[in-house]
């Protein structure tokens, strides 16, 4: 009961920060270079990649929640907490945030997946497309500028690779 208590205390600040982030769009306040999201708050909440990891670690909770729930209302709650985080975590554009759902949902896929392989493969093949279509147009080019530095316009995957360096160089 007391775990669960805490998980529970968990999703709350997360739902707040995503329909921070969420509104932060929809009023066309993305602060953060012109196009991104910075969630709501001060110090670690209000750096966008800060709040995008938190959101995507909490994910896993909400879905938790929804699976394990008995009740319909536990699990259109906990369904809807979990299908709010997933665009604040990609109006982040953070690309570290984008790993670690990458990472979330291969783990429940794989969970899931044991007896039901062929439903599964189909709702990734289906989510994928759905991702596609539904982010904004410059997420990919996002994405791609880990791999190719010269896509990113302020160079900032060029500064944490330096960062990244040095801190295994000390």
């Amino acid at each position: 009961p007391r775990r669960k208590g805490l998980l529970y205390c968990a999703i709350g600040p997360a739902v707040l920060l995503t329909t921070g982030a969420i509104n932060e769009y929809r009023y066309g306040l993305a602060s953060v270079e012109g196009y991104r999201v910075s969630g709501r708050g001060v110090v670690i909440f209000g750096n966008t990649h800060d709040m995008a990891l938190f959101v995507v670690t909490v994910l896993p909770i909400a879905v938790a929640f929804f699976l394990v729930s008995r009740r319909k209302i536990g699990k259109i709650l906990f369904g809807a907490l979990a299908g709010l985080m997933l665009p604040s975590i990609v109006l982040s554009y953070s690309r570290g945030a984008f790993l670690g759902l990458v990472v979330v949902l291969i783990f429940f896929a794989m969970k899931l997946g044991r007896r039901n392989r062929l439903a599964i493969v189909a709702a990734i093949v289906v989510l994928s497309i759905a991702f596609l279509f539904l982010t904004p147009g410059n997420f990919g080019v996002r994405l791609l500028s880990s791999f190719i530095p010269s896509l990113d316009p302020v160079q900032s995957a060029d500064a944490r690779r330096g960062e990244h360096f040095r801190s295994i160089y000390t």
